[in-house]
This record gives C-alpha cells, sequence and structure tokens, in this order.
C-alpha cells in the first residue's frame, strides 16, 4: 500500500505546524493533556459534521471521504457545498491558485523538466506517468510555497464566507 499525507497534516501545516508534533508525540494518550480551547472547540464542531447533524441541505455533502492516488492525499472534507449543482470539487479548490500552477507549468516545460514522455495515452487521453507523481508534486509545492501567507489568507477569507453564508459576490479574490 502507497503511504498516504491526510490532509489534516496539510491542514495543521498551514494553520499551525506545531500542532503536527503535538499529534504524533501524543497520539496515544489523552488529548486534553496538549489541546487548548480552540482545538477542543473545533474537535467538537467536526463531531457534529462527522454525525450529519450540522445541515440538510441538498446542495452541501459532509463528512465526504475523498483520497487522490495522484497526489498520495487521503482525509475527509467537513462540508463541500455544490455550487451550481455541479460536482468539481477538484475544480473549485484549484481555481484561485490556477495562475500560479499554469505559469510553473509553462517554466517547466521551457526547462525540459517536464515532458510528453511523462505521459502514457490511454484512449487518447494523456496521464501522467504514477513513477512522475512525486518530481510533478515537488514542483507544484515549491511554486506554491512562496504564496504560502497568500493562499493562507484567501482560503481563511474563503472558509469565514462560506460558513457564514454569505452571497458569493462577497468571495475573497485570490490576487497576487
Amino acid at each position: 500500500m502507497d503511504y498516504y499525507i491526510a490532509i489534516s497534516t496539510l491542514n495543521d501545516f498551514i494553520f499551525c505546524p506545531y500542532s503536527i508534533y503535538l499529534h504524533n508525540v501524543y497520539m496515544e494518550t489523552d488529548e486534553g493533556l496538549y489541546h487548548a480551547v480552540p482545538q477542543t472547540r473545533g474537535r467538537i464542531a467536526h463531531e457534529t459534521v462527522d454525525n450529519k447533524k450540522t445541515s440538510n441541505r441538498n446542495d452541501e455533502l459532509q463528512a465526504l471521504p475523498v483520497i487522490s492516488e495522484r497526489y498520495g492525499l487521503t482525509g475527509k472534507i467537513d462540508i463541500y457545498r455544490l455550487w451550481f449543482k455541479r460536482k468539481s470539487l477538484v475544480c473549485d479548490l484549484m481555481e484561485p491558485f490556477r495562475c500560479i500552477i499554469d505559469k510553473t507549468i509553462r517554466t517547466a516545460i521551457n526547462r525540459r523538466q517536464f515532458s510528453t514522455k511523462d505521459y502514457d495515452v490511454i484512449k487518447g487521453e494523456y496521464r501522467l506517468k504514477r513513477e512522475m507523481n512525486k518530481q510533478y508534486s515537488k514542483v507544484f509545492f515549491d511554486a506554491l510555497v512562496p504564496y504560502k501567507a497568500e493562499i493562507f489568507k484567501y482560503v481563511q477569507s474563503y472558509y469565514r464566507c462560506f460558513m457564514r453564508r454569505k452571497d458569493t459576490s462577497s468571495y475573497p479574490k485570490f490576487e497576487i
């Protein structure tokens, strides 16, 4: 079985890298030993989502398990709202950062870091070879890290608008 990175670990990395250490050191002990009030409130909020007690809306998916073999990620999305009745979670998550990724792809092609040889053609579709995932992911990760603060502010603002059920016109725009 491949090793997958938990989405919760990425969340910890973005919001509080120290919590990764705490989760790993105190994994088998009582959370009360190392959880502060915000973590306890967060755990309680997650329990209500896990038990699907937060909403009965038809346009929201709750406690949605996700796995990506391509990116080596696994986890659960607490609440995902189906915008315009589309089931396009991947597009919604990456769209604000497309400008960074598109520029990175152009640069990588020009530097010959990426090549058509990195892909298999299956039924007329190009699919990245599994052994190339690590290299491509590193290039994208290295491109996104310099914008960590901007991405954090965007995600935080987006999350707050989402949780407060604001009109989509008030949602943040990702600008760099």
